[in-house]
């Protein structure tokens, strides 16, 4: 909403509040476009000499027909003008002259297609007016929530969250605000500050569902594969084979980028039937010792 209002009246205030809201969500469920704009934009802005901060202020959205509440972005009035552009270009495939021609003169070629319609008795066609009274939804919206009692105790980690739709919902979502922007933060500090990444590098899961699917094994790239592996590997208990299986892994690893994904599937699945194998084998020894 602030965003929408802000855009229309070119009310630079509004417009930095709804962005400011909105970062974290780029940052969390990683968004890597709107994720850089949003921070290079803000970067700008704070950095912008003042004798910038007016024009900057003043043409975050601007009006073509005059209306100060009528306001979009100048990247949606650059569409609507080169749409306008388009309607009077010749057939086939236009060149430089066909561009050059019809940008120069639009606006008398609008006069000359208002005059033509005028003469020709053709009306501009009428759009319904939209509705805005949704009260009823509000409420059919409200009375949803109170009786799924999603509000009841929206923080506590003891439950499991559900949406409204009945889909169980990952348990760190109620972290989602924190980590959001704590992960902006880190964005901004390794690419402009030069300080070494944490290890808060995944994504901020709604689903657990969405979790399991990041997690499994087979959606990992290969380099992740192989840190995983190497962290299996500690726990072999025969030195001996642990070290040949490192050995393998290294061998792995010095030519990556020419191992398919599925040989280290494979050889991770192989690290932990081993280790399986070990675990229930020191489980009997711990029970004939007793």
């Amino acid at each position: 909403m602030n965003m929408r209002a802000g855009l229309r009246r070119n009310n630079t205030d509004l417009i930095v509040s709804a962005k400011s809201a909105f970062a974290p969500l780029f940052h969390a469920r990683n968004h890597p476009k709107y994720r850089d704009l949003e921070m290079v934009e803000a970067i700008q802005r704070t950095a912008v000499p003042d004798e910038l901060i007016q024009f900057f202020n003043e043409t975050e959205s601007v009006s073509l027909n005059g209306d100060p509440y009528t306001g979009e972005g100048l990247d949606f009035k650059a569409e609507t003008v080169n749409k306008e552009v388009q309607t009077w270009m010749p057939r086939g495939v236009p060149d430089g002259n066909d561009w050059l021609r019809v940008t120069r003169n639009l606006d008398k070629l609008k006069q000359l297609g208002k005059k033509c319609k005028e003469l020709y008795g053709v009306k501009r066609r009428q759009t319904g007016q939209r509705n805005n009274n949704i009260s009823e939804q509000i409420t059919a919206y409200r009375v949803l929530l109170r009786s799924k009692e999603y509000l009841l105790s929206p923080l506590d980690k003891t439950k499991t969250h559900h949406s409204l739709s009945g889909i169980e919902l990952d348990s760190d979502l109620i972290n989602f605000q924190e980590r959001a922007t704590n992960r902006r933060t880190e964005y901004y500090d390794t690419k402009y500050e030069n300080v070494d990444a944490t290890k808060d590098t995944s994504m901020v899961c709604v689903m657990t569902d969405e979790r399991r699917q990041m997690n499994d094994i087979q959606n990992q790239s290969k380099s992740y594969i192989c840190d995983v592996v190497d962290n299996l590997l500690e726990n072999i208990i025969d030195k001996e084979y642990q070290a040949t299986l490192k050995n393998e892994l290294n061998g792995y690893r010095l030519r990556l980028s020419r191992t398919k994904r599925d040989i280290l599937i494979i050889f991770h699945s192989k690290l932990k039937d081993v280790i399986a194998e070990e675990d229930i084998a020191q489980d009997i020894q711990e029970n004939k010792d007793e």
